[in-house]
């Protein structure tokens, strides 16, 4: 009523107010109302809330359009008939940050909404059952706790009709969960972040969507084997649509040329030659490139082909090149560790 109350103030007003002000006003209103109900129906659980069922679906299904997650999980809890409503309006989450973390007799799932707005799960495993932790209320669940987190995580990215943001990822070779979550749908997101072993990316990155991914972060939790085939990952139609390719942890046995139609790569592989260099050099169409070759054959040759440098020292040598016609210049920086740094920046 305070709110009936305000808008209705002063009549004269209300005469003098053009079209905008009333459609702003009337959306104010409905907001309003939807959100009142929204309120009204998670606070209500007991059977004097079964006429909630009777709400005219287009009002419910503005409850939804504005809630938010917490509230729509509240929601489901109310009834088997709302939750079934629910489901099959599949409201969106609007989710732009989703981190997953799994170790060993726990896992972690770290939820942002809007840049503000944050929700932090921690499935925790006690015998045979799991104690699930959520904005300090527990609750306990007759399942594993894998289970609980991957059961948890198929309703999150069913209901996940916007663009992801980030999804980061740490798991173990230990949880075999999410290829079978990943593999049901086509996930829409921009940066991935994983740290986890090479069997793991190939079996997350494919069910991925190509056509909004720009951004890739793989970290390798076992270094004693780092090898990675470059060949898997050409064949994903991922390759060519990405704009940022890191690694950290692992290495690749293809050509550094593979990654030059990147705006950024940074990553390790197993040879390198000068010519490679040299083809890096001509190109204008990357930010900058970092790798380290593991064997970088005939190393003497470089000074040959890109002249003497603009500086070196006993650590390092550094080239500089103006790049005739256009408003950049091409660096090149080789440490005596065999790693290369080659970025183009405006002038």
């Amino acid at each position: 009523m305070t709110t009936t109350l305000v808008l209705w103030h002063n009549a004269e007003d209300w005469f003098k107010m053009t079209d905008i002000t009333l459609a702003l006003l009337n959306g104010l209103w409905i907001l309003v109302t939807h959100l009142n109900a929204l309120v009204l129906i998670a606070t209500n659980r007991c059977s004097k809330m079964s006429n909630s069922l009777d709400f005219p679906n287009l009002v419910m299904r503005n409850v939804l359009q504005w809630g938010d997650m917490n509230s729509i999980l509240t929601l489901r809890k109310v009834s088997h008939k709302l939750r079934t409503f629910i489901d099959e309006e599949n409201p969106d989450f609007r989710i732009e940050c989703l981190n997953v973390t799994v170790r060993k007799d726990v896992a972690y799932l770290s939820i942002q909404f809007d840049g503000t707005n944050f929700m932090s799960i921690e499935y925790q495993k006690k015998e045979e059952f799991t104690i699930v932790n959520c904005d300090k209320r527990e609750r306990i669940v007759k399942m594993h706790y894998q289970e609980v987190l991957i059961k948890d995580l198929r309703i999150l990215l069913r209901n996940q009709k916007s663009i992801l943001k980030e999804l980061g990822i740490t798991i173990e070779d230990s949880f075999p969960g999410f290829k079978n979550i990943f593999t049901s749908r086509q996930i829409r997101l921009k940066y991935l972040k994983m740290s986890t072993t090479t069997s793991k990316v190939m079996e997350i990155l494919p069910n991925l969507c190509p056509k909004t991914l720009q951004e890739v972060q793989l970290m390798n939790k076992n270094t004693a084997s780092p090898h990675m085939e470059l060949d898997e990952l050409m064949k994903l139609g991922h390759w060519q649509n990405l704009k940022c390719f890191v690694t950290f942890g692992f290495c690749f046995n293809g050509s550094i040329r593979e990654f030059s139609h990147f705006l950024f790569a940074r990553v390790e592989i197993q040879s390198a030659t000068p010519d490679d260099v040299l083809f890096l050099k001509e190109l204008p169409s990357f930010k900058e490139i970092r790798f380290k070759s593991m064997e970088f054959k005939e190393g003497d040759r470089l000074k040959e082909l890109l002249g003497p440098p603009s500086f070196e020292d006993d650590s390092v040598a550094k080239w500089e090149f103006s790049v005739a016609g256009e408003n950049r210049k091409l660096c090149i920086l080789v440490s005596k560790f065999e790693s290369f740094t080659i970025s183009n920046y405006p002038v």
